[in-house]
């Protein structure tokens, strides 16, 4: 289990290289309106998913309290950041992130990108994958 120190700095971590990456893919201009802090946790209710995640296309984070579970995308259309966060809710995409507390997310054109990136951040910093993700798209 991580103190709250090392979430501190991991929150940071992603906070930064959301920066830098959003920065790099929309300008300078564009980068505080999408930068989504990983820290900005919503509860993990149908309430809450239909009140907040939005009908876009995007990266989300499940979380576990304070621990990451899952990062997924929704490549848009019909397929949503609040879409997927249903499926998940209601266990169609299968029982490990269906017990989620938490959820987060980002906008993003580029939600195979943003999402690989994560997985690969999570990686560095914890020497594994999150438990949900069981492969890197």
């Amino acid at each position: 289990m991580l103190d709250r120190t090392s979430i501190a700095a991991y929150f940071d971590y992603i906070r930064e290289r959301s920066r830098m990456s959003m920065s790099a893919m929309l300008g300078p201009l564009k980068t505080k309106e999408t930068v989504m802090a990983l820290s900005q946790q919503y509860v993990f209710t149908d309430a809450e998913i239909r009140r907040i995640a939005p009908v876009e296309a995007g990266v989300y984070c499940l979380w576990d309290n304070n621990t990451v579970i899952y990062y997924g995308r929704a490549q848009g259309g019909s397929v949503t950041i609040e879409s997927r966060l249903f499926d998940h809710k209601a266990g169609r995409s299968g029982p490990c992130t269906q017990g989620a507390t938490h959820f987060s997310f980002e906008r993003t054109t580029a939600p195979v990108s943003r999402e690989r990136e994560l997985l690969e951040d999570h990686k560095k910093l914890h020497n594994k994958l999150p438990r949900c993700n069981e492969v890197m798209p």
